[in-house]
């Protein structure tokens, strides 16, 4: 992926081109949903939140596992929190956190409880442009959440 590449080249390096070659990947694979879960966190890290809702939006209307749901919603919530919508965005975690208890078929697609922890710490502390550097919106062309 030229994004990941450029990405290891100069991890500092040009925002605006690993965006645009995301964006080039979704029209590809238009399906991958992993794609709009980077884009939408590139429209975060940016303070682009309308962007990065209408993104995600798209992003949970594709076929995805349980886990990435979760996380499509995390950063779901997590957006309308920069956006100051504090209420919108408890309603979210609180369903996420109600997710969590659901039994999967295969424990491995279960909820990450790295994932449930960030949901917990942001419906006890808004989530705001100081945790930026925390993992569950990391630009990463890896996925953490999903591990």
């Amino acid at each position: 992926m030229k994004a990941y590449a450029l990405h290891e080249q100069n991890p500092d390096g040009d925002q605006g081109k690993r965006a645009a070659l995301m964006r080039e990947a979704w029209d590809i694979d238009p399906e991958e949903s992993h794609y709009g879960r980077i884009i939408a966190k590139q429209y975060i890290h940016a303070g682009k939140y309308d962007e990065a809702l209408n993104v995600i939006r798209k992003t949970l209307k594709l076929r995805q596992s349980f886990r990435e749901i979760c996380h499509s919603r995390l950063i779901t919530a997590i957006t309308y929190d920069l956006k100051g919508e504090r209420e919108t965005a408890l309603k979210i975690y609180r369903e996420i956190e109600a997710l969590s208890e659901q039994k999967q078929e295969d424990d491995w697609f279960g909820m990450n409880r790295f994932m449930l922890g960030f949901v917990r710490k942001y419906m006890k502390h808004p989530f705001t442009k100081d945790n930026l550097g925390d993992e569950s919106v990391a630009v990463d062309y890896i996925d953490p959440l999903m591990e």
